[in-house]
């Protein structure tokens, strides 16, 4: 059987076994399949990074617009921008959740498994985010309701009478769909992988066809609340992070999947970014427009696959790697912190800018709010997020051995 060369590398096989692969080398086992050995992926954790940031670029402006007159257009960049993160951040979720549970699928016990483990992962620090701040609308004379709050906590989507069905703490709108998601690929991963894909690309459809039903935009009271939330278009992103994720599966088996380092893929991802947002501000980008939709999704796309096929290179990590996968790491903390930030920011800012409407003061605040945001999401993941995830880890673990 002659040998192989995967990357230029040389891939010697015999008898069934693997010999002289590097990690970051790609080799056929006997019975035509691929092994990847190097399953890192710096620039998906980058991304996510990226991702919370457009959020913190999105509310940096609204603040600015809010609390010191500025330019009230600039509303629609913010707007674009934050949409941009979010559903980047949806697709990062589902790319994740495929990849990492691609051999899970029908396994006994996967489901309970990946929910315990993504409710550790979401739920701690999003309590006390909430929390925190239901004591501060109560300090300020205006408290939740009990009910609130606990469907807050819950994840449950509640009408309170405005458009938008927020939960106490406004940021948490995404979790409620993540949760839902997880809730989906848990009940997927009861089935075989084939029929398991095939149930939730049919579930996702069902559910974006069934938002169009008029019904629901004009009910009201909570099932109502609910089934407007999980209906709407944004629900296809996961979708779409679950076909990257298959497709990504795929070429790794075949030994097919495309070299893009870290710093390429991260590179392609600002470029993208920066042309998405020159768009929104020449006008190309109209709200609610068609064009505006597809633009949208196609940088989505065009960042997320960029960032799914990127393979890690081993050995030493630079100082921009470390960057990367600092404010990778701690990107669902800042996410969730940056509005503590924000407004003693703004209305500090409001009194030092005296007025000032340029263009350059106006730069400043959001460049310092992306620094500060960053410090803090990275103090918090460091301080908070992963003691708590480290420590609820060890109970299950020791609960675990103790019953077994």
């Amino acid at each position: 059987m002659r040998n192989q060369r995967v990357n230029g590398l040389p891939c010697n096989r015999g008898h069934g076994s693997l010999r002289n692969v590097r990690t970051k080398g790609l080799c056929p086992d006997d019975d035509g399949r691929k092994l990847m050995r190097n399953k890192r992926n710096d620039a998906i954790q980058g991304l996510r990074g990226i991702a919370a940031l457009l959020v913190v670029v999105d509310h940096s402006i609204l603040n600015l617009v809010q609390r010191a007159q500025y330019d009230p257009t600039t509303l629609q960049l913010a707007y674009r921008l934050g949409e941009l993160g979010v559903k980047i951040f949806f697709v990062i979720s589902g790319f994740i959740m495929t990849t990492t549970m691609y051999d899970s699928f029908a396994r006994r016990g996967a489901p309970t498994r990946f929910i315990l483990k993504r409710i550790m992962r979401i739920v701690p620090i999003y309590w006390l985010a909430t929390l925190i701040y239901a004591a501060k609308l109560s300090l300020t004379g205006s408290p939740p309701t009990w009910q609130e709050l606990v469907l807050s906590l819950l994840f449950i989507p509640y009408d309170h009478g405005q458009s938008m069905r927020e939960p106490v703490y406004g940021l948490g709108w995404t979790l409620n769909y993540e949760m839902f998601f997880y809730y989906l690929f848990a009940l997927a991963l009861m089935l075989r992988r084939p029929r398991a894909f095939a149930l939730l690309m049919a579930l996702f459809a069902a559910l974006v066809s069934a938002g169009y039903i008029e019904y629901l935009d004009t009910c009201s009271g909570s099932l109502c609340a609910i089934g407007g939330y999980f209906t709407r278009p944004i629900m296809l992103y996961f979708a779409a992070g679950i076909l990257l994720g298959m497709s990504r599966k795929w070429l790794e088996t075949r030994a097919r999947i495309p070299h893009i380092d870290t710093h390429t893929a991260i590179a392609i991802s600002l470029v993208v970014t920066l042309l998405y947002g020159a768009m929104v501000l020449t006008g190309v980008m109209q709200e609610n427009s068609t064009m505006s939709i597809v633009i949208q999704a196609l940088a989505c796309a065009i960042v997320t696959t960029a960032c799914a096929f990127e393979v890690s290179e081993a050995g030493h990590i630079g100082r921009t790697r470390l960057l990367i996968l600092a404010l990778g790491n701690a990107s669902y903390s800042i996410y969730l912190t940056h509005s503590f930030l924000m407004g003693s920011a703004g209305r500090i800012w409001a009194l030092i800018s005296s007025g000032t409407v340029s263009t350059l003061p106006a730069v400043t605040f959001v460049i310092l709010m992306l620094i500060g945001a960053s410090i803090l999401g990275i103090a918090t993941y460091t301080y908070v997020e992963r003691p708590l995830l480290d420590f609820l880890r060890s109970r299950v673990t020791r609960d675990r051995q103790a019953v077994a």
